[in-house]
């Protein structure tokens, strides 16, 4: 009776914790493990309904006895032999003779882990994860954004006060990174296969795939489509929001928020603080950084893991303008930023002023020009009202897609 009344009777009422939501939303997003099933969910329930409904079709008595118990058996064979290989180049290794005993010596966790990475991953994409490049490191990588989330929940439950000056959370974006690469990989090769092939796969992907194109007219773009029903991972970007104080940032930041999380008072920052907002497929995490003299130091620590610069001017103080040609200096000439190609966008805000400098004389003051290689753009912008501020953030859409097409 108790197991009926959570999993039935009263099963809108057993939901997942907003803790546990957040220690996990980098790695999980909107899957499965990460979203609500409750009325009073964003969605109230729709993308967890239909990926229960998808992964209930894979995870079903007769699926376990066909496809998923035929990659059980294939990985447990193929690890069964890759160890007795390397127990063999062991023993020749360390001068020891070969003999009829077949038995030898093996790590067991070792071999549980690569097992259960390799068998996993072949019933959720359909396909060996030794036949995807770059997954050399990929099991750990998962085993350490799996124990690092973990330890958000129980350990290390100041992570988001913290979470600027800890290596850990450093290390947990370079790793969920990687993992998202190879999902990346999958997604691209899988959705390039012709209708016929994916209806003939099995995987938790391929029917995923099909259940998208079912639930939307053929018309619309498929990367949308998945998007849109699945949850499916949008390309993270992390953005370093900069400017002397008094510039606008906090303000320009908080425009770029849904309306409804946006802060009807703007305070100054102190320090920093860290926000995220979408557009054109983009996810943006942008670190709102203080411009106050005394906290302009902490701007170097999040170079390394930078992906495009906001530069945020007041187009009014002509006074500062050389301070703020002087921190640009610094910034385009710092160790971790010289030789990178990341886009650098300024808004020269408070165009609304009187007196306030138009972008080329703001251009012309900073020199913009001796930016050299680096990609750049200036727009005047208002931070209040928002004039400009889409025409900014369009270009640095515009730049990732650019880059992403290169490659």
């Amino acid at each position: 009776k108790d197991v009926q009344h959570i999993l039935s009777t009263n099963f809108n009422n057993y939901v997942k914790p907003q803790g546990f939501l957040d220690a996990f939303q980098e790695i999980f997003e909107n899957s499965f493990f990460a979203v609500n099933h409750h009325p009073q969910a964003p969605d109230a329930g729709a993308g967890w309904r239909l990926q229960r409904k998808v992964a209930a079709k894979v995870f079903t008595t007769a699926n376990f006895r066909t496809f998923t118990e035929q990659v059980f058996a294939r990985h447990g064979e193929e690890t069964l032999v890759t160890a007795r290989a390397e127990a063999m180049k062991a023993r020749a290794r360390d001068g020891q003779s070969q003999s009829k005993d077949e038995s030898f010596r093996c790590d067991m966790q070792e071999i549980s882990a690569r097992y259960t990475v390799n068998s996993i991953f072949d019933v959720a994409f359909g396909l060996p994860l030794s036949e995807i490049e770059g997954t050399e490191n990929f099991a750990e990588h998962m085993s350490f954004v799996n124990k690092h989330c973990a330890q958000r929940l129980f350990v290390k439950q100041y992570y988001k006060l913290l979470r600027w000056v800890m290596p850990s959370e450093r290390e947990l974006q370079r790793c969920t990174r990687e993992v998202q690469a190879v999902a990346d990989t999958i997604l691209l090769r899988r959705l390039q296969e012709s209708e016929e092939k994916i209806n003939t796969r099995s995987d938790l992907l391929s029917l995923f795939i099909r259940k998208a194109r079912e639930r939307a007219p053929e018309a619309m773009g498929l990367f949308k489509l998945l998007a849109s029903a699945l949850g499916i991972k949008k390309t993270q970007v992390r953005i370093l929001v900069v400017g002397l104080d008094n510039s606008g940032k906090t303000t320009l930041v908080n425009h770029l928020k849904p309306k409804k999380s946006q802060a009807r008072e703007v305070v100054p920052t102190i320090g920093f603080q860290v926000e995220e907002f979408t557009k054109s497929n983009l996810n943006f995490t942008v670190f709102d950084m203080s411009g106050q003299s005394r906290y302009r130091n902490l701007w170097e620590n999040y170079y390394s893991d930078v992906q495009a610069i906001i530069y945020v001017l007041d187009s009014t103080d002509t006074i500062r303008m050389c301070v703020a040609k002087d921190e640009l200096e610094q910034l385009v000439e710092h160790k971790e930023l010289a030789s990178k190609k990341v886009p650098i966008l300024f808004f020269a805000n408070k165009m609304d002023l009187p007196n306030a400098l138009t972008p080329v004389e703001c251009m012309q003051m900073l020199e913009l020009d001796s930016l050299g290689s680096k990609s750049w753009h200036i727009t005047a912008s208002n931070a209040v009202t928002g004039r400009g501020v889409e025409e900014g953030i369009e270009w640095l859409a515009d730049q990732f897609a650019k880059g992403k097409s290169r490659k």
